[in-house]
């Protein structure tokens, strides 16, 4: 997390806990705030399953991989990305 700022972007893809063909939702959150370097304030934004019904607000520690089972589910990795603007999109073709 070295490199994580306010403003960027989490994406978790949460499946269900012992199967990682069936994805639940698609999670994003916003880092709001740092507090040290493993510790973030982050704002949930939205989660989308492709069905138009959405899970809800859940705290991204509790998003699981598909690894592990139900009783010891293994954590979601998590994705940040930074939007750095319209200024930025000149440079890219």
């Amino acid at each position: 997390m070295a490199n994580v700022q306010v403003g960027d972007w989490i994406t978790a893809l949460h499946y269900e806990a012992g199967d990682d063909t069936t994805l639940l939702s698609t999670y994003t959150y916003q880092v709001t705030g740092i507090t040290d370097s493993d510790t973030l304030t982050v704002k949930y934004i939205t989660d989308d399953d492709g069905a138009e019904s959405a899970l809800g607000d859940d705290s991204p520690c509790d998003l699981n991989s598909g690894g592990g089972s139900s009783g010891s589910p293994e954590n979601a990795p998590h994705k940040f990305t930074r939007d750095l603007g319209s200024a930025f999109e000149m440079f890219v073709e």
